[in-house]
């Protein structure tokens, strides 16, 4: 897929698909490579790179709640810079939000 396919259908950070998978999206131009570590376990998941600076993967048995981070090839462990949630701060681990679960009540 085209670099502005994914772009245009998908947002940075971690975005829950219609399908239930999770797709995680990074703009990391002077990274080569870049992982997805899952918090809970340790899980190390390699992304795929795109071009212009983008890595991406997509997961599948994730939920809400879970924490995350990206590992760069230099071995920092960073916090996703579009996260939706940061329960420990701006410098601690991501948090997954399905904020399509969210059901609003008002009609104005």
């Amino acid at each position: 897929m085209p670099l502005s396919a994914v772009l245009k259908a998908n947002r940075l950070g971690a975005n829950r698909l219609p399908d239930g998978t999770w797709q995680f999206l990074l703009w990391a131009p002077h990274s080569r490579s870049v992982s997805l570590k899952l918090v809970e376990n340790g899980r190390t998941i390699p992304m795929n790179a795109l071009q212009g600076g983008y890595h991406q993967a997509v997961v599948g048995d994730l939920s809400a709640g879970t924490r995350y981070c990206y590992c760069l090839e230099d071995g920092r462990e960073l916090p996703d810079p579009a996260s939706r949630f940061q329960p420990e701060g701006v410098h601690g681990p991501s948090q997954l939000v399905d904020t399509g679960a969210f059901r609003w009540t008002d009609h104005n």
